[in-house]
């Protein structure tokens, strides 16, 4: 399989959608159990500067 893949020319977007596919269900649980412990505004404000931090280093 490794193989079959490694020859393709799409390897990057089939390796990023069988990764996303896994992280992303988690990625959403953890967002949800985090903004109950948390609080709902302290999430968002905690989610807000984390996107401001990620546009800022692009």
């Amino acid at each position: 399989v490794i193989f079959s893949l490694s020859h393709r020319h799409d390897v990057a977007a089939t390796v990023q959608t069988a990764i996303g596919s896994i992280i992303r269900p988690v990625s959403y649980r953890q967002t949800a159990k985090n903004a109950f412990s948390a609080g709902v505004t302290r999430s968002i404000v905690y989610s807000m500067a984390k996107m401001s931090k990620f546009l800022k280093s692009k």
